[in-house]
């Protein structure tokens, strides 16, 4: 499928504008020959050579356009769905018919809360966990930051994609709507520079006669956000915590967001032992939409940073020592 434009391709960024099936490929884990291991991927795959991005359509490639600086750098939601918040949910309901059983299922994602936490506090932003973390806040607090960051669980319909949605946080109360569906977020403003969508399959679409693709990551597109770091299927809490990590150390160094997810796979597939190599641990996250940099404001300082200010005080250090040393 690359090869017939392998010779045509003389650019490193590389958008891709899928049709169909298409869109549930990751094109990053194509391969220029066979491999012996995963080991491999990282220099024999098309991750290796190019900063892959997607898109819906050439329409929405604008190259004047001016991306917005909102005031607010992050926030982030995270509903743990630990046995605490279950055992309070279920004691709370008083008719055994009313219980979300589906609610009290879904898997805790502890790595999800402590990357909330920690991003939160290293790019002076806001967090909601737990219960917090429940679909009014979400609807009252996310719109107009540079990152959004969503960590929770989501269900995808292949027959109905309106009515796929991430599920928020439950309070006391039994029947409450703890989902945030498709056709909801078409109707809300999420404005943001980038969408964080940690959930499985947000970014699987399903085709729609008249409308095209359509997806949660589509819905956050249309709803404002300029791009959406996604996942075309289900992936495992702890690898894509691993990669978002270091995807969030490269947005801070200033990288554009499809050269920070290409180095933060590389350097995933570098660290990653055994079977969580392979490509469905790592492929599935992709980025759809504006590549720019995220113009953080307020954040830890990048490395340049810190060899400028070492290298400061080390002078400063020496000078004083040559001052003692004279007296």
């Amino acid at each position: 499928m690359w090869k017939p434009i392998e010779d045509k391709v003389k650019t490193e960024r590389v958008i891709i504008i899928p049709d169909g099936n298409l869109f549930n490929l990751s094109f990053e884990s194509l391969t220029y020959e066979k491999i012996k291991s995963f080991n491999e991927l990282a220099t024999k795959s098309l991750l290796s050579k190019y900063d892959i991005s997607y898109n819906y359509s050439l329409l929405l490639l604008g190259h004047k356009k001016k991306n917005i600086k909102y005031e607010n750098d992050f926030i982030a939601f995270a509903p743990e769905f630990n046995y605490k918040m279950k055992k309070k949910y279920r004691l709370s309901v008083t008719d055994s018919l009313l219980i979300d059983k589906t609610y009290l299922t879904l898997l805790p994602q502890p790595f999800s809360v402590d990357l909330a936490k920690k991003y939160s506090k290293l790019f002076d932003g806001n967090y909601f966990i737990n219960e917090n973390a429940s679909k009014e806040i979400f609807k009252n607090e996310a719109n107009e930051h540079k990152i959004i960051h969503i960590g929770t669980h989501a269900e995808s319909n292949n027959i109905t994609p309106e009515l796929s949605r991430l599920i928020f946080a439950k309070s006391t109360e039994a029947h409450e709507n703890n989902s945030l569906f498709t056709y909801e977020i078409y109707n809300e403003n999420i404005n943001s520079n980038l969408a964080i969508l940690t959930a499985c399959e947000t970014g699987k679409p399903t085709y729609q006669s008249g409308e095209g693709m359509i997806s949660l990551a589509h819905a956050f597109n249309y709803a404002g956000s300029e791009s959406i770091l996604t996942s075309l299927w289900k992936i495992d809490e702890k690898s894509s915590t691993e990669i978002i990590e270091f995807f969030y150390k490269n947005i801070k160094e200033g990288l554009a967001k499809d050269k920070a997810l290409q180095q933060a796979k590389l350097k995933y597939i570098k660290n990653a032992k055994g079977r969580t190599k392979a490509p469905i641990y790592w492929a599935g996250l992709v980025l759809i939409g504006d590549t720019t940099p995220v113009d953080l404001k307020s954040s830890f300082p990048s490395t340049f940073t810190w060899y400028l200010i070492s290298g400061l005080l080390f002078i400063l250090a020496a000078l004083y020592v040559l001052k003692i040393s004279r007296k």
